[in-house]
């Protein structure tokens, strides 16, 4: 593990780093023929113009990328046959700046990972015997396997985070391609699948949770090639929209949704709200010939970060970072409620999901819990820094959900 490790790190020295990038611009995965490498792509916000961003890695296809907990840096995985009779993946990170930092090799075939509320990565792998479910710790580079489910003609490899409290926390999905298209949609939480939510005869290309409504947004092919919703019940609808050829898809912190789409036989970021009205379009300019596009992701999207997690009985510790320089030495609120929904808009056009009406959240906000809640109201450092402290007792807070907006 350790050669692999630095042949990538070579390999990735070896190329040049192209594409810089701001807080806002698209990152995407350019997958070409046999004859053409892989690499990824950045198509500026505002001019629409695409170049790359991180160049071809010899005997590597990257696969799929997300930002890290922090908004910090980058995280992109990496498909490789690294010998003739295994099949890996390996994760690296992207830092503003060029620099790179290999983080681990895995034996499998990861198709995506999403965060979990725990900062922890959630990847569904493909391996010889099926599928597993895997969980890795940034902080510490470790990977622990949650659950195995064998099978032998269908894969877990799409996957999106519920953080709804009183549900299973993900939704994972099996697309079969022979000898028919057909998608099953679970339920799961780390100890295996609890229940078959739906069968369709789509094939599902990207799946993402609606953070206004806890519905699940789907984009698919097939028979009905478009966007579809899901509630958490089960219940499939069509959103109807003017765009064509949908495929991966990615929010906005205001609730509207962005998606590869097709238009006048162009690619085009299409800019959608839930009820599928095309808000905006941007066409994406300089993509060479031959490519298809996999996977969305926004640099910087979450201008503020709130990580913090734990158990009923212990002390959840909060940690708020803003990316933007103007907000170094500024007020800020901290508030919790018991649920995600209803949220409110802020005056920035952010949504806030948070209960709004119970009265955890009127309590923290009002900061009527300054014992159970400490440093939920206050004054960032000059980098935009602040930590906070909720003591989680089982009998006073026996779910937290923390969000947070500056003032």
């Amino acid at each position: 593990m350790q050669l692999i490790r630095v042949f990538l790190a070579l390999a990735l020295l070896g190329g040049a780093v192209s594409g810089q990038v701001v807080d806002g611009d698209f990152l995407i995965v350019a997958r070409g023929s046999v004859t053409q490498r892989d690499f990824v792509i950045k198509v500026d916000r505002s001019t629409g113009i695409c170049s790359t961003f991180l160049p071809p890695i010899i005997g590597w296809k990257p696969m799929w990328l997300r930002m890290s907990a922090d908004n910090k840096y980058l995280v992109v995985s990496y498909f490789g046959l690294y010998n003739p009779s295994s099949i890996s993946t390996a994760l690296m990170s992207y830092y503003p700046g060029g620099s790179f930092s290999p983080k681990i090799i895995i034996s499998d075939s990861v198709m995506e990972f999403q965060l979990d509320h725990d900062d922890r990565w959630i990847m569904p792998a493909a391996d010889r015997g099926g599928s597993v479910l895997l969980a890795y710790e940034d902080t510490n580079n470790r990977i622990t396997t949650l659950f195995n489910w064998p099978s032998t003609n269908r894969f877990l490899d799409i996957l999106c985070t519920d953080r709804d409290p009183g549900f299973p926390p993900y939704v994972l999905v099996s697309n079969v391609l022979l000898p028919s298209f057909s998608s099953t949609i679970f339920r799961s939480d780390r100890h295996g699948i609890l229940a078959t939510i739906i069968q369709t005869p789509h094939l599902i290309y990207d799946t993402e949770l609606e953070p206004a409504t806890g519905d699940t947004i789907i984009s698919s092919s097939y028979r009905t090639s478009g966007f579809h919703r899901m509630t958490k019940t089960g219940i499939l609808t069509t959103v109807t929209t003017t765009v064509a050829g949908p495929g991966y898809i990615k929010f906005e912190s205001d609730g509207t949704f962005w998606s590869i789409c097709g238009q006048n036989n162009a690619t085009v970021l299409a800019k959608l709200d839930g009820a599928g009205h095309v808000l905006g379009t941007i066409p994406i300019i300089g993509l060479p010939s031959g490519y298809s596009l996999y996977g969305l992701e926004i640099f910087g999207w979450r201008r503020l970060t709130c990580n913090g997690s734990g158990k009923p009985g212990t002390a959840v510790h909060v940690n708020l970072q803003s990316q933007r320089q103007g907000d170094g030495n500024r007020p800020y609120q901290l508030a919790c409620s018991f649920a995600r929904r209803p949220g409110m808009r802020l005056k920035n056009g952010e949504r806030l999901d948070l209960c709004v009406n119970d009265p955890l959240f009127l309590a923290s906000a009002t900061n009527r819990l300054p014992g159970i809640l400490q440093g939920f109201q206050g004054t960032t450092d000059a980098s935009g820094y602040a930590s906070a402290r909720a003591e989680a007792s089982p009998h006073i807070i026996p779910n937290v959900a923390v969000s947070a907006a500056c003032s």
